[in-house]
């Protein structure tokens, strides 16, 4: 993971792992994932739990590929307000580069400042 953000961010950020983890069969784990304000300044919440992915060749926004989430089940059933839009909605990821190794790139706030979390493959993983 690479973090494009602010000090205070990437402190909380980095207090734990975030993970995503997609699979053949089109489902997805997160562990932590970090969700932030609509301006990128404060973390909100962190999700945890499993959705369905798919990929989406459609240039986000002119800028490339994404993954697409939705159908968000959190792993705990108390879960902050905050994440419980999560549950009902799809939201997308960007995919960097169109050849191995792909990274996925999470926009936090504004997308002119490039700030942002850069997910990368594990290698431990197959």
């Amino acid at each position: 993971m690479k973090l494009r953000l602010p000090d205070n961010l990437a402190h909380s950020v980095g207090e734990r792992e975030p993970t995503i983890s997609l699979k053949g069969d089109h489902t997805v784990l997160f562990a932590d994932v970090p969700e932030f304000d609509g301006f990128g300044d404060e973390l909100v919440c962190r999700l945890s739990g499993s959705a369905h992915w798919h990929l989406s060749r459609v240039l986000n926004g002119g800028v490339g590929w994404s993954v697409q989430f939705q159908g968000f089940r959190p792993a705990q059933e108390s879960m902050k307000p905050e994440c419980k839009e999560y549950q009902n909605s799809t939201w997308s990821i960007l995919i960097l580069s169109q050849h191995a190794p792909y990274r996925l790139y999470a926009i936090v706030g504004d997308p002119d400042i490039d700030t942002g979390i850069e997910f990368k493959r594990d290698r431990k993983t197959k």
